[in-house]
């Protein structure tokens, strides 16, 4: 996995991106059921 984060950096900072994304929306969702 550490070769293919160094060969393609670019789609390394894209999934994370999406993590963000979906962190944030389990964070909302979370605090609704709240």
């Amino acid at each position: 996995d550490k070769n293919l984060n160094l060969v393609h950096p670019k789609s390394n900072d894209f999934f994370e991106a999406c993590r963000e994304k979906l962190g944030w929306s389990l964070d909302i969702s979370q605090n609704h059921k709240l």
